[in-house]
């Protein structure tokens, strides 16, 4: 991961200018990411629940789809910073901003 946490001088992904990564929309890419996480964990009881009822899991599948695109839009626009061992540390990162 290129990045260093540091609580007191604003937590996040660092680029190589030692400013933190941006989107072009101003969010921050730890909190896409997370939100993306969070929002498809959420849409898979929607999801079970649908199916088990039989009935169209519509809204999980949207919400899964929104997921994906967030999760899908940050990787893309920060190739090589995050990986399946970076999860946590965004979920920290963005609770450290919050606080």
């Amino acid at each position: 991961m290129s990045g260093e946490f540091d609580l007191f001088h604003g937590p996040g992904l660092t680029g190589s200018t030692g400013q933190p990564h941006q989107a072009a929309n101003g969010m921050h890419p730890d909190i896409m990411m997370a939100f993306g996480i969070f929002l498809l964990v959420l849409s898979v009881p929607s999801l079970i629940a649908a199916i088990i009822d039989r009935r169209p899991p519509r809204m999980a599948a949207l919400t899964a789809i929104v997921a994906g695109g967030l999760i899908v839009y940050t990787l893309q626009n920060n190739p090589g910073v995050y990986s399946v061992r970076d999860v946590p540390d965004v979920f920290i990162r963005v609770a450290a901003m919050i606080i």
